[in-house]
């Protein structure tokens, strides 16, 4: 049968002896295989700076969401009191009177009942049923039962008549 016929080379594979020429202009590096040790050692020291970066980062992170969460709160009250502001001017156009002012009138209207009381109190006690006839100027006057006026009118003659009607009804 036939010969076998060589196998055909790459092209860039040089022809045998040819890559011999090459061995003076080339540096012969010869590796060895570390220690496991040495291997041990450098994947700690690997492992620690990792360690390092990723606390250095997690700090900065966590910094920035202090800052940022501190920024968020700021504009939040801010926003709030300009709301507060906008809804306090259309109440005070609309008329509808603040807490203050609420207050105000509350403490004034209890203080005003507390007099009233008071006076009621003063005139229970020194209110008599005197009927009086008392001219108070510009020609009016004025009829009182005690300290209450019961009419008032203008002229004399028009005082006189009516001082005797109200006498007779309350005698």
């Amino acid at each position: 049968l036939f010969p076998p016929s060589p196998r055909p080379l790459p092209r860039n594979a040089a022809p045998l002896g040819e890559d011999r020429s090459l061995a003076n202009h080339c540096y012969d590096l010869r590796f060895t295989r570390p220690l496991k040790v040495t291997i041990a050692k450098r994947v700690k020291a690997i492992r620690e700076q990792l360690d390092d970066a990723s606390d250095k980062a997690s700090d900065a992170v966590t910094s920035r969401v202090k800052d940022a969460k501190y920024m968020a709160e700021e504009t939040a009250d801010k926003m709030e009191d300009r709301v507060q502001e906008a809804v306090a001017v259309v109440m005070k156009r609309l008329g509808v009177p603040t807490r203050e002012e609420i207050s105000e009138l509350t403490a004034s209207v209890e203080r005003l009942t507390k007099h009233i009381d008071s006076l009621k109190s003063e005139s229970a006690a020194t209110t008599s049923d005197e009927l009086v006839l008392e001219a108070v100027g510009g020609g009016w006057y004025e009829i009182r039962v005690g300290e209450v006026v019961v009419e008032k009118v203008q002229g004399k003659e028009t005082a006189d008549k009516a001082f005797a009607r109200v006498q007779e009804q309350h005698a």
